[in-house]
C-alpha cells in the first residue's frame, strides 16, 4: 500500500488545502455548504493531480530508470507495474467522475 501511496505523491496534497482559502478569507467556510464544496474540490484536485503524476510516470519510466534519483520511484524501480499503474488512473479517474458528479 505504502508503494502506491508514494506513487500518487501523498505527501504533496497538503498544498491542496489552499483551496479552503477563499471559504475562508470570506469567512463563509462554516456557513452552508462551503465546507462541504471545498472538501470535495480538494478531493477532486488531489485525484487529479496524481493521475498527472502517475501518467508522467508511466511515460517517463524508462528514463526515470536511468536517473540517479528518479530510478527510486515505485514504477521505475518495478515495484509496481505499468499495468497496476493504469489500473490505479482509471479508479482515480473514476473517483474523480464520482466526486463530481455527487
Amino acid at each position: 500500500m505504502k508503494k502506491y501511496l508514494k506513487l500518487i505523491r501523498v505527501k504533496h496534497y497538503m498544498k491542496n488545502i489552499l483551496i479552503l482559502l477563499p471559504a475562508v478569507l470570506t469567512q463563509q467556510l462554516f456557513c452552508g455548504e462551503a465546507f462541504f464544496e471545498s472538501a470535495i474540490g480538494i478531493a477532486i484536485f488531489s485525484m487529479v493531480s496524481s493521475v498527472i503524476y502517475v501518467v508522467n510516470d508511466i511515460r517517463d519510466v524508462e528514463s526515470d530508470r536511468q536517473h540517479p534519483v528518479k530510478c527510486s520511484r515505485p514504477l521505475a524501480s518495478g515495484e509496481i507495474s505499468v499495468r497496476a499503474a493504469k489500473c490505479l488512473v482509471f479508479i482515480l479517474v473514476l473517483g474523480v467522475i464520482f466526486a463530481w458528479g455527487g
